[in-house]
């Protein structure tokens, strides 16, 4: 869930966003984003990680943002907009 206030929290996903891989482990994480470069990249600041049980170290990066979706919703999850680049 990425919010307007420039938090996220991903709970068990099939993707690790650190490390840039599927995992079926499940992997959760919580932090900050936001966008650079002009809205080119996407930049995570993860304060929390997980890969299923284990700990992961948490990091900062840019990640190219050129196709994918984001999910944005309100903390009540009444609400949302979704922005999908292809």
């Amino acid at each position: 869930m990425f919010r307007e206030d420039g938090t996220f929290e991903a709970t068990g996903v099939s993707f690790d966003l650190i490390s840039d891989v599927d995992t079926s482990k499940g992997f959760t994480a919580r932090g900050t984003w936001r966008l650079v470069d002009e809205g080119a990249e996407v930049k995570f600041s993860f304060l929390e990680a997980w890969r299923g049980d284990f700990p992961v170290q948490p990091t900062s990066y840019s990640k190219p943002f050129t196709s994918g979706t984001l999910h944005f919703f309100d903390p009540e999850e009444t609400m949302g907009i979704e922005f999908r680049l292809e």
